[in-house]
C-alpha cells in the first residue's frame, strides 16, 4: 500500500519544535499533484457511529483542541464540519490530547484524573449532527500529564507522550518526560524514557503517529541541550516492540537537519509504514512558508511535495506556531492548521486557516474560522486537529 513517487528527488531540510503549536502566518496556494492514497484499515467502534463515511471517503466532520496560554488542564474540544469549517459543538470537555480511534466519528480524548498526576483515556462517537455522545472511560490510568497521542487502525494501541507534573524534582533536577505505548487490551505498557519536558539534554517528542498495526511509531522531535535549546531537529521510527530504554538507545533518526534550519512540524504515517507525510516548517521573517511532503521511512528519502502553504508574517508578541496535520481514514485526505492571527482587542479571538488536501487529486481546499474569546485571561495560541 506505498505512495505514489513524485519525480522530485532531493531532500528537504527540516526540523521540529519541542511542543504541539499551531504555526501563525501562512495562506494555502494553489493545488499539489495528486498522489494515490493508500488505504488504511479500520474496524467497526463500540457503538453506532452514524456519521462515519465510507473507507478513503472525507468524514464529515473533524475534532480540534484549542490551547491556551497558561491552561493546565487541557484545551477547549470542538468539533467542526470538513467542508466549511463551522462549528457543529463545542462539547464542555477539556482535553489534553485527541486522536482517532477504531472508525471515522470515534475519538480517544486524553483527561486529566483527579487532582494527582495521572491521564485518564476516555472515547466519545460523533452522531450524524456532529454531537459528541457521552464520555466513556476506558483503558488503565496513565502515569503523568499526556502532551500527544497517537492510536492504530483498532484502537488496540495508544503511544502518548507524558510529562511529570512538576517542574523539578526532590533534587532540584529538571525531571525528564517519557514516551508510552499502551496496550488498550492488555493494559500493558512499554515506557521509553528521556523525553525532554524541561530542557532535559534529551530527545523532545511532539507530533506522534502510529501504522495502522500499530508496529511501528513516528515521531518529529528535537535532541536538546541545555536549557532545552535545540541541538539537532528530525523524525525519528520507533518499534513499539523495542525492550523498553530511552528514546536515543530505541528510536532510529530517518530524517535529521540542524538546528538553525526549518522546523519539522508534524508528521503522519502511512498505514503501512513505507512512507510519511511531513510539514516542513520555514520561520522566514519576510515569506514564511509550510511544505508538505511525503518521504520514505526505510532512508528518509523525499518522495514527493504534496503542498506549499505561504503567508504573512506573525504579529509581533506572538509565539512561533506549528502545523500539526492530520489524517483521515482511508489517508486520501490531510488537514493542515497553518495560519492563526489573534485580536489585539477583546475579546482576543483567534483566527484560523486550515488547508484541507485531498491527495489522490492535489486540490487543497481553505478553511477559516475563530477560535473562542477569552476577553483576555489564556488566550488561544493554538490548536491540534484529529479526522
Amino acid at each position: 500500500m506505498g505512495r505514489r513517487m513524485g519525480e522530485r528527488s532531493t531532500l528537504l531540510a527540516g526540523a521540529v519544535p519541542a511542543a504541539l503549536i499551531l504555526m501563525a502566518a501562512l495562506a494555502a496556494c494553489g493545488s499539489a499533484p495528486g498522489r494515490g492514497a493508500a488505504g488504511r484499515s479500520t474496524s467497526a467502534s463500540s457503538g453506532p457511529t452514524s456519521s462515519a463515511p465510507a473507507t478513503g471517503a472525507m468524514p464529515a466532520y473533524f475534532v480540534d483542541d484549542v490551547q491556551s496560554a497558561g491552561a493546565v488542564s487541557g484545551g477547549i474540544l470542538q468539533v467542526r464540519s470538513s467542508v466549511t469549517g463551522r462549528l457543529a459543538d463545542s462539547p464542555p470537555i477539556q482535553a489534553l490530547a485527541v486522536a482517532p480511534l477504531s472508525a471515522p466519528g470515534t475519538f480517544a480524548i486524553a483527561r486529566l484524573l483527579g487532582q494527582g498526576c495521572a491521564t485518564a483515556l476516555y472515547r466519545i462517537t460523533l452522531s450524524a449532527a456532529g454531537i459528541p455522545g457521552p464520555l466513556i472511560r476506558f483503558g488503565p490510568a496513565i502515569r503523568g500529564q499526556v502532551v500527544a497521542m497517537a492510536t492504530d487502525a483498532d484502537g488496540g494501541v495508544i503511544g502518548y507522550t507524558a510529562q511529570p507534573c512538576g517542574s523539578k524534582s526532590a533534587t532540584g533536577a529538571a525531571p525528564a518526560g517519557y514516551l508510552g505505548v499502551l496496550g488498550v487490551r492488555s493494559g500493558t505498557v512499554r515506557s521509553f524514557g528521556s523525553v525532554d519536558v524541561y530542557g532535559t539534554g534529551s530527545i523532545s517528542a511532539a507530533s506522534l503517529s502510529l501504522s495502522a498495526d500499530g508496529g511501528l511509531l513516528a515521531f518529529a522531535g528535537a535532541i536538546t541541550g541545555t536549557g532545552g535549546s535545540a541541538v539537532e531537529r528530525g523524525v525519528w521510527l520507533l518499534r513499539t516492540t523495542s525492550p523498553a530504554g530511552t528514546l536515543r538507545e530505541r528510536g532510529r533518526l530517518v530524517l535529521a537537519s540542524p538546528a538553525a534550519g526549518p522546523v519539522l512540524a508534524s508528521a503522519i504515517l502511512s498505514p503501512d509504514g513505507a512512507s510519511f507525510d511531513l510539514c516542513d516548517v520555514t520561520t522566514s521573517q519576510t515569506a514564511p512558508t509550510d511544505e508538505i511532503a511525503a518521504y520514505r521511512t526505510s532512508s528518509g528519502q523525499l518522495e514527493q511535495v504534496i503542498a506549499s502553504l505561504a503567508g504573512n508574517v506573525p504579529a509581533f508578541g506572538l509565539a512561533p506556531l506549528y502545523c500539526p496535520i492530520a489524517a483521515s481514514s482511508g489517508d486520501r485526505y490531510l488537514l493542515a492548521p497553518y495560519w492563526l492571527r489573534a485580536d489585539r482587542a477583546p475579546p482576543f479571538a483567534a483566527t484560523v486557516r486550515v488547508a484541507r488536501i485531498d491527495l489522490m487529486t492535489g486540490a487543497i481546499a481553505r478553511l477559516s474560522f475563530r477560535l473562542p474569546g477569552s476577553g483576555g485571561m489564556s488566550v488561544a495560541d493554538g490548536l491540534t486537529v484529529a479526522w
